[in-house]
């Protein structure tokens, strides 16, 4: 992961931490607070979406927000792919798909227009909710 910029404290290592050990996937800032808590560390919620919101600024995370839900993740781990969000359970989810990069190509092509994938949020119902 990049090295952040400015201070380096104490919640802003765990919450680094706990980015890197969940690259790949998106968190919420409350699953942040949670494993912040089973390691008996003691750090606010408000804290961490300080921090959050720093990392993102620094272009060290990536914030996905969607129906009430704000994911987290790595910037690094999320440049090239479209993601799908659960407007129930909220989770984020990636996709890498041919047909997607296809419809990716397609609306460049025909339409002039450039899709930026790692921003692109795609919203329904996953498969655990639709049960």
């Amino acid at each position: 992961m990049r090295e952040n910029k400015g201070y380096n404290t104490r919640p802003l290592r765990l919450i680094s931490e706990i980015l890197s050990l969940h690259k790949g996937e998106h968190i919420t800032a409350e699953q942040i607070f949670s494993e912040i808590q089973a390691r008996g560390e003691s750090v606010g919620l408000t804290t961490i979406y300080r921090n959050l919101e720093k990392l993102c600024g620094e272009g060290v995370a990536q914030k996905y927000q969607g129906d009430g839900c704000a994911c987290f993740g790595l910037a690094d781990s999320c440049r090239h792919h479209f993601h799908l969000q659960c407007s129930r359970c909220g989770r984020l989810t990636h996709i890498e798909c041919d047909y997607i990069d296809k419809l990716s190509a397609h609306v460049s092509e025909h339409h002039g227009f450039s899709v930026d994938s790692s921003k692109t949020v795609l919203h329904g119902v996953c498969g655990e909710c639709a049960k």
